[in-house]
Formats: C-alpha cells, sequence, structure tokens
C-alpha cells in the first residue's frame, strides 16, 4: 500500500496506525479522511479583534477532483450578522491536488467589555463516498469556536503561549503554558507547568489566575492572584514514604511589555485535617524563545 507523508497537526490520536513526531508529520497508509487540526482538542481560540479566521479542515491524500466537506454553525450566545459572518457558508472546497480547505468566519469587533461567544463547528457531509469524516476522536468532526473579548481592563491576552520558568537564581526549571479558561473570561487565565521552585513539580493541571489592573487602571502592568487550587496529587514521596498531594495558593505581578510574569506564593501538603504551613516559592515566566 502506498504510504503517505501528512503534515496535520494531529497531536494526538486514537488511532494506532498514526505515530506522531516533533514536526507534526505522520506516515499513513489506511482509508482516505477529512479532518480538523489538532484533535485532541475541541476547542479552536480567536480574539476578538484579529478580523477573519480560517479553520483548516484537511483531508489525508490529495484527489484529482475537488472534494466538498459540508458543515454546520450553531451557538446559543452568538448572533449572525451581530457576532460574526461566515464567509464560506454550509460548505467548503478542497480543491485538486491540494489537501486543506478553511472555513471562514469573519468576526464582529466591538468596543464593549461583553462576554466572550462560542459557536459550535461540526463537519457533516463529505462529497466523495470513499473518504470517511474525520476519526474517532470528537475533535477530528467538531470544534468549539471561542470568539474571545478583547475589551477587557487588563492586557491578559499578551500571555496566550508557552514561557519558561526560571528560579530567583536564573536557572531554568521547566515550561510553563497559559491558556483562557473555557468560556474565555476576561482577566483570567489558566496556567500549566512547573510554577514553584522548590519541588519543581508539575501541575496536574491548570492553575487559575486572575489580572488586576495596576495604578491608574493600568492594563499593561498590575498583580495576579490564585486562590487556593490543587497543584498535584500524590506527587512527592517523602522521607516515610508517604505520598503527598500540594495545594497552590499565590499570587504575582505581569508586565505587557516584556509580556514576563512573576509568581510567587505558597504550596502546602493535605494531612487528614489540616493543610501544613505553606512553603514559599517564587518563579519568573518569560516567553519561550
Amino acid at each position: 500500500m502506498k504510504k503517505y507523508i501528512l503534515k496535520l497537526a494531529l497531536l494526538t490520536l486514537s488511532m494506532g496506525t498514526l505515530m506522531s513526531c516533533e514536526e507534526d508529520t505522520v506516515t499513513y497508509g489506511g482509508k482516505n479522511f477529512v479532518s480538523f487540526d489538532n484533535v485532541a482538542s475541541l476547542r479552536f481560540n480567536f480574539f476578538e479583534h484579529r478580523g477573519i479566521a480560517e479553520i483548516p479542515v484537511n483531508m489525508a491524500f490529495p484527489k484529482s477532483n475537488d472534494v466538498n466537506v459540508t458543515f454546520t454553525i450553531t451557538s446559543t450566545v452568538a448572533v449572525e450578522g451581530v457576532h460574526y459572518k461566515v464567509l464560506t457558508p454550509g460548505s467548503i472546497t478542497i480543491p485538486a491536488g491540494q489537501t486543506t480547505g478553511f472555513i471562514k468566519i469573519e468576526i464582529i469587533d466591538n468596543d464593549i467589555m461583553d462576554d466572550s461567544k462560542s459557536l459550535d463547528v461540526t463537519l457533516t457531509g463529505v462529497s466523495e463516498g470513499d473518504i470517511s469524516l474525520g476519526l474517532t476522536d470528537q475533535g477530528a468532526s467538531y470544534k468549539r469556536f471561542l470568539i474571545i473579548n478583547d475589551d477587557c481592563t487588563t492586557d491578559f491576552l499578551e500571555f496566550f503561549g508557552k514561557f519558561d520558568v526560571t528560579n530567583d537564581e536564573g536557572d531554568v526549571i521547566g515550561t510553563a503554558t497559559a491558556d483562557v479558561n473555557e468560556t474565555g473570561d476576561c482577566n483570567i487565565l489558566m496556567i500549566k507547568g512547573v510554577l514553584e521552585d522548590q519541588l519543581e513539580n508539575e501541575t496536574d493541571k491548570a492553575i487559575q489566575f486572575t489580572f488586576v489592573p495596576g495604578a491608574n487602571n493600568n492594563a499593561r502592568r498590575g498583580t495576579l492572584t490564585a486562590f487556593q487550587q490543587l497543584y498535584c496529587e500524590a506527587c512527592y514521596t517523602d522521607a516515610d514514604g508517604n505520598n503527598q498531594t500540594f495545594l497552590f495558593e499565590g499570587g504575582g505581578r505581569f508586565n505587557a511589555d516584556t509580556k514576563e510574569l512573576d509568581i510567587t506564593g505558597g504550596i502546602s501538603t493535605i494531612s487528614t485535617l489540616f493543610p501544613s504551613p505553606g512553603i514559599p516559592t517564587s518563579v519568573h515566566l518569560k516567553p519561550a524563545k
């Protein structure tokens, strides 16, 4: 069977026939199919002020003729013509000899600090009978398209992405990634990775930080706060052989001009009755190179 090299950015696939490498290329020799990118994720983020979003729809192998892919867009909160316009209504075309087409959605920007909006985008059909629709992963044929409001009191969206984490001595101790929460709420960032410099453990899941503007409502500089949350479960074995679970509580400062974060706080263990006294921690996050 002839094999093809795909560049679909399918980061995590349930199909044993696909193996991903560092450049997101996979070798596949099975049936032709269409799919969204990054099937491990159900969400596609887009910032309100960016204009036109292009959601790629990929086909495993090129065809000698055009292939049409149909889709639906629904929402209980966003109104077409008010919050968005679909520039490719109902279907897209993957041209002959190519493997990618794009669902195009124009986002209507406003200057109102309103809630972020979401659209449910679902692939529904393919014009060719020998091409499968999606994979077993839900993210192959469905995405929650999140329109993230950019009219917030802080410039927290400047910190979306990957960071190198250093301790107070400037040593790199790990990495972290920052993203909006599931509903794209203003001034809230979810950060996952190494956020403490004592044990240098990674979080089990993202820690929620709230951004607060600085003096004179400075949106580009201010403070961070994080209420007490689970940091990692059974992630450390103490001298007595007991597995310890850690909580995190803290804060810090942000600077959107440098896109850097200082996170301070404390980690504490959970006992049967009370958490132990917090161990002070301090890390610095700067954009990864």
